[in-house]
């Protein structure tokens, strides 16, 4: 482990944090509002903040190194944060994670997309069964991240940290690794089944068969690039009335963004003279058991290399 494991997300890049992120950990850190449940002591100046930064460096030479990643946004390169992995036992194959996002990138999903890739990188490279998470029980955003990406909470502890010159009571999480593969499987599969339901839709058939009626939600509504809303009976009367003209969709991905929500994006092309071509964006919705597309809109665009 002498190299550091810079990962990739789609928005994000996770690296070493350095001295000169020192400033960036500083205005996060002595945020005593957005910090109040990290688990110590706001930071007062910069040499605090530059000894945090040291702290996490020394994590990587310790006989079971731990690894703090650095969150920088890929479009700006702003530091947002950082996350890690800590308090390794290789006997026990199991660790701890911990985690702080400046107050200005809370509500846009970040941690979820960071974690998510340590999550993995832990449990490929560093053989871990277990990951444990402690959490503040008035943290209410980081107990639903907890869930959201399947830590069981395990219990109760009472005055199991001290800051603010207080004990605090945490609740404990935990992940197993046969939790986390079964979770990636399920995610896997949701994935392909949304992939051939969209790629279902745009088949000339599905108009004919009743897939259509039967993959729409009855609150179903399409933004047209118009501007105009049309509900589930208007977007079936309109297919059936145009002539059919086969469609084919490339650069298409499955985001879930919840466990019952999921967002799919695409670029088509309907195929004629002249082709259109169009970005698309759908929203589906896991409903009694079954996926059903509750928004469309297309925004026409030029053709692409």
């Amino acid at each position: 482990m002498s190299d550091f494991p810079n990962l990739e997300t789609d928005r994000l890049l996770l690296r070493e944090i350095v001295t000169s992120d020192a400033p960036d950990v500083l205005a996060i850190h002595s945020d005593a509002a957005a910090m109040r449940w990290f688990g110590s002591d706001p930071l007062a100046n910069i040499q605090q903040a530059e000894k945090l930064v040291e702290i996490f460096a020394s994590w990587r030479q310790l006989p079971n190194p731990g690894t703090r990643w650095a969150i920088q946004r890929k479009a700006d390169n702003r530091f947002l944060g950082s996350c890690g992995l800590f308090k390794w036992n290789r006997g026990w194959k199991s660790c701890i994670t911990g985690y702080e996002l400046g107050s200005f990138a809370w509500g846009k999903g970040f941690m979820t997309e960071a974690l998510s890739a340590i999550l993995s990188w832990g449990f490929e490279n560093m053989e871990l069964n277990r990951i444990e998470a402690q959490v503040h029980p008035e943290n209410g955003a980081s107990i639903n991240l907890m869930r959201k990406l399947g830590f069981v909470q395990e219990g109760h502890m009472r005055e199991a940290g001290y800051w603010h010159g207080k004990h605090h009571d945490l609740q404990q999480f935990a992940l197993l690794r046969r939790e986390y593969l079964a979770r990636m499987n399920e995610h896997a599969s949701t994935v392909r089944l949304l992939e051939q339901q969209e790629l279902a839709l745009m088949e000339p058939a599905a108009r004919e068969s009743g897939l259509v009626e039967q993959l729409l939600s009855d609150s179903f509504v399409e933004f047209g690039s118009s501007g105009r809303v049309f509900n589930k009976a208007q977007v079936i009367a309109a297919l059936r009335a145009e002539t059919p003209a086969p469609i084919s969709a490339s650069e298409l991905k499955v985001q879930l963004v919840s466990p019952h929500v999921a967002l799919v994006t695409y670029r088509s092309v309907r195929h004629g003279e002249p082709p259109r071509y169009a970005l698309r964006s759908s929203l589906w919705q896991l409903s009694n058991g079954q996926w059903k597309m509750v928004f469309h809109h297309g925004t026409p665009t030029q053709a692409t290399s």
